[in-house]
């Protein structure tokens, strides 16, 4: 066996069937989901428009077997640009890009192993994702309303569906190009909306922010989080797939996104887009372009007023959404103390933050005192266990990477890793519903980049062998 497959992917027969079984329990649990949602909207409440949504899945499903990538390119279309917020569809919160997600990975993933009968790559975190499942589905029977923790496991369940979408489509160099051709295009068009909504405020959404195609402006500005990244390795580093054109619209794009994320007014997006940005600076070699780029947007932040006043609102923390962060994180920290062996169940967790919001809400806005106080110390661990192993997966085998288009996928992936990761400190980033799914795309792309650049390690020394092989005569 190869040196390079000891951990991360491999092609051993233990590994694809585990592998196998792991999405196998993810199918079964969509394909759940789905039926019920179904017979219950369409046959038990009679509500005739559900069709028209039902339809747009089954032509995605016939999409995702005929051509994979462009079912999931189309998921990617619709987040941004039309991506209506449904209550009744699967949970609260879903949305169209949701729906769809679902039904393209069940058909992907049966046309990858029942119709081509292909075997799954597999990384270091799966072990640790099918524990973690296990205790998600366990900690049910402490759950007091199911439909809480039904909401609950999809979230989960649409984080891990991304990732594994990930690993199944990006098997080429060629497929990353595609990707994120159609990502700039979408997220151009989607935050120029995003724009227009903040002026015109056409919906219901928060008043004199930006939210787009997501209703809620903070998950608006946690999508321009996962997207800008990206644009800024492609435009400070030196990569020949990106030619004069292309730099052209990505700037232009880069300023869009910018100005989109300024008007969300997100500012656990803005801190963030920091702290990526502070790690790309650490990677790029072309620092003077990435210096300009922070330089700019955080002195608009600091010295445009409407951007500034709401950001010192932090400094002198009498924001009433702080405060009331404040409360909800001190419950959590609470249950976690008093149920730190098993948490109080999925699900379960619901507080008000008073006096500063009569609001219930589900979530504690830190996604590791959400997981704690639900999960207990175990399911924080077996969730740090996932991010580390991930960290470590891909900072040791950085010096696979040597094409600089893979390489700057690779910087912008990790730094979206990471920015979300401090921005889960203040948000629940990865049970988002509108954007989880992805931050599990992006997440899989670290493990499918080092997997393309050991890939083409092996090709080239096996090309170098061969030229170097002596024929042996006939004569």
């Amino acid at each position: 066996m190869s040196k390079y497959y000891g951990y991360g992917y491999g092609y051993s027969e233990q590994y694809s069937r585990r592998t196998k079984k792991i999405v196998s329990f993810l199918i079964l649990i969509v394909l759940v989901f789905l039926t019920v949602n179904i017979f219950t909207d369409i046959v038990i409440k009679k509500i005739p428009q559900k069709a028209i949504i039902y339809s747009g899945a089954v032509l995605i499903s016939i999409i995702a077997l005929a051509n994979p990538e462009s079912a999931l390119y189309t998921v990617i279309a619709v987040s941004a640009i039309y991506n209506p917020y449904m209550k009744a569809e699967f949970g609260k919160g879903a949305t169209l890009a949701v729906i769809l997600l679902a039904f393209s990975f069940v058909m992907i993933v049966v046309k990858r192993i029942l119709i081509q009968n292909k075997r799954l790559h597999t990384t270091a975190t799966d072990v640790i994702i099918l524990i973690f499942f296990a205790l998600c589905i366990l900690s049910t029977v402490k759950t007091i309303e199911f439909s809480n923790a039904k909401r609950r496991i999809l979230e989960y369940i649409l984080l891990f569906m991304g990732y594994y979408l990930s690993l199944i489509i990006f098997k080429k160099k060629a497929i990353f190009n595609q990707f994120f051709t159609v990502l700039f295009l979408s997220s151009f068009v989607g935050s120029s909306y995003g724009i227009y909504t903040r002026f015109a405020n056409p919906f219901y959404g928060s008043v004199e922010r930006a939210y787009g195609s997501f209703i809620n402006p903070n998950s608006f500005g946690l999508y321009l989080c996962l997207i800008l990244p990206f644009n800024i390795t492609f435009l400070s580093m030196k990569i020949k797939e990106i030619d004069r054109k292309r730099k052209i619209f990505l700037f232009f794009n880069l300023i869009v996104l910018a100005m989109a994320l300024f008007f969300s007014k997100s500012r656990t997006s803005w801190l963030g887009f920091m702290i990526s940005s502070t790690y790309l600076f650490m990677q790029v070699k072309r620092k003077a372009a990435l210096i300009i780029i922070i330089t700019i947007f955080f002195s608009i932040i600091f010295v445009v007023p409407e951007f500034s006043d709401r950001l010192f609102h932090l400094v002198d923390l009498q924001d009433s959404a702080l405060q009331a962060r404040f409360v909800l994180w001190e419950k959590a920290a609470n249950q976690f103390i008093e149920n730190m062996t098993t948490g109080i169940g999925i699900g379960n967790f619901k507080e008000q933050p008073l006096p500063f919001n009569s609001k219930y809400f589900d979530i504690s806005f830190n996604m590791y005192l959400t997981i704690c106080a639900e999960l207990g110390i175990f399911g924080i661990l077996l969730f740090v266990g996932m991010l580390f192993t991930t960290t470590v997966y891909f900072r040791s085998r950085l010096y696979l990477i040597k094409d600089p288009f893979l390489l700057a996928i690779g910087h912008g992936a990790f730094a979206v890793f990471i920015g979300n990761l401090f921005q889960g400190l203040f948000e629940d980033t990865i049970l988002a519903i509108y954007t989880n799914w992805l931050f599990g795309i992006v997440w899989g792309i670290i493990f499918a980049v080092i997997h393309i650049s050991r890939k083409n390690i092996q090709k080239r020394d096996h090309d170098v062998l061969e030229k170097k092989a002596i024929p042996i005569s006939t004569q």
